[in-house]
């Protein structure tokens, strides 16, 4: 199982955690649990990084070693900024217990910041920037020319190679990674025109922020101070690249046609009706959306006696509707994801946000996906808790559960300390944890109403 091992990074304190296949990390604001989150997006999404930097070099003569460094510092940056008013931190990332990607700060003589990158064993940095990849950069330029002839399936399957390497080299044979930011409303809060203007908009200041020099790393890296702005500006672009896609496909459609489609495609119109999951995850949909999404035309909810624009939905329906897409895009493409979600609980309702952890349950066990929460919702820690105890329940059904050894729950204190609320014995949340916040207010209304009684 990955682990991630954090010393004093920005909210985080102290920090060491397993990434299971299921992650929740819940504390107060600003203590550090989207600080951990991102980590994880960041070295998760190295795979696909080093995939494109393979695919998209200039020629078979690019310094493997110096240009996947500069890969890993510009990455780093884009996500968390200049280190330059950092503090001192030491971060560490295990692929595996034998492959690790260490990132700390160190100093140049003149007494600037720099990040200091140690990638873990000789035989795993050899083969990633000298040997297996080396070797597939060059196979890749020499098919590169030819790829529209006779020797197209040469250069298709030296990309099917590469695909291979990276997942076998780094761990992770997830198919897709994605990270939902908060605030997601803003992908449906304008009309197309708008939201095509923000998204270059977007692109316009990541391009600008992206200075390049020898500040902060021995290999040229954006060295211009990023505000918090210029940070959430990447994740947004990102997402809503990964959101353009979900409206193309659902363009013209609803969940039930894409089934039906679907179905029509792989079993030749015949009366299957495919992945038992689907009808389940629409009506867990329907049922959060208060009505039935549409796409014919413009973005809808439709429900009994008429219909709202998604432009002039609920703060809730406008918030969770690209999660629900998502989560029925991965279990009807029977895709191996990876999703990050911030605040899942955002504008819902205690009962839609236990419609959406059964949501994401299945699809981890319909795809074997994995997930990595972020919430302050205690709602949404007794909603695990069910799906934890409904795997030790004899006779269950419909893929309404979570593996607990495959669940990780951490909680990130004020002070940014981090620690487990599993219990190893009953392999479910600690109670204490979910009767916190509940005792304190039950305790303060006893104080005023003993108050009230000495009045």
């Amino acid at each position: 199982m990955q682990r991630l091992i954090v010393r004093d990074f920005m909210a985080v304190n102290q920090a060491e955690l397993e990434v299971a296949n299921t992650l929740l990390l819940i504390g107060e604001q600003a203590s550090g649990k989207s600080t951990l989150a991102k980590l994880i997006y960041f070295f998760k999404s190295l795979r696909d990084e080093y995939v494109a930097l393979l695919v998209d070099s200039d020629g078979p003569d690019l310094h493997l070693q110096r240009a996947f460094w500069a890969l890993i510092g510009k990455k780093f940056y884009r996500i968390f900024g200049s280190i330059q008013k950092l503090a001192k931190f030491d971060i560490k990332y295990y692929f595996s217990e034998q492959k690790y990607i260490h990132l700390c700060q160190g100093e140049f003589p003149d007494g600037r910041k720099k990040l200091v990158i140690t990638i873990s064993g000789n035989d795993w940095y050899y083969e990633l920037t000298q040997g297996e990849g080396k070797r597939l950069l060059q196979q890749l330029h020499r098919y590169s020319e030819k790829r529209f002839d006779f020797e197209s399936a040469a250069y298709r399957r030296t990309l099917r190679d590469v695909a291979s390497f990276t997942f076998r080299s780094f761990v992770d044979d997830t198919q897709t990674l994605v990270f939902h930011p908060a605030g997601r409303n803003a992908t449906v809060a304008f009309n197309d025109f708008f939201e095509q203007a923000f998204s270059q908009s977007l692109a316009v200041s990541i391009g600008t922020s992206d200075s390049y020099g020898e500040d902060e790393f021995s290999s040229p890296i954006p060295t211009s101070s990023a505000t918090k702005l210029d940070k959430d500006i990447y994740l947004m672009y990102q997402f809503m690249r990964h959101v353009a896609n979900i409206k193309t496909v659902f363009r013209g459609n609803d969940f039930e046609s894409l089934i039906g489609d679907k179905i029509a495609r792989e079993f030749n119109g015949s009366n299957s009706r495919g992945n038992p999951a689907l009808p389940l995850l629409i009506a867990k949909v329907n049922q959060i959306l208060k009505g039935t999404y549409d796409h014919s035309n413009y973005e809808k909810i439709k429900f009994d006696g008429g219909e709202v624009s998604l432009t002039d939905a609920s703060s809730g329906q406008q918030e969770v509707i690209r999660i629900l897409q998502d989560i029925f895009l991965v279990v009807l493409n029977k895709e191996k994801g990876c999703r990050i979600i911030e605040e899942p609980e955002a504008h819902l309702f205690p009962t839609a946000q236990k419609l959406l952890l059964e949501m994401i349950a299945l699809m981890i066990n319909s795809t074997n996906s994995q997930i990595v929460l972020t919430t302050h919702s205690p709602y949404i820690l007794s909603v695990i808790n069910i799906l934890l105890f409904t795997h030790q329940v004899k006779g269950k059904d419909d893929q309404l559960w979570l593996e607990p050894d495959q669940c990780r729950v951490y909680a990130l204190t004020s002070d940014g300390h981090c620690h487990s609320v599993l219990d190893t014995e009953t392999k479910l949340i600690d109670q204490n944890v979910l009767d916190s916040v509940s005792l304190e207010l039950a305790n303060h209304f006893n104080r005023l109403y003993q108050m009230f009684l000495e009045t």
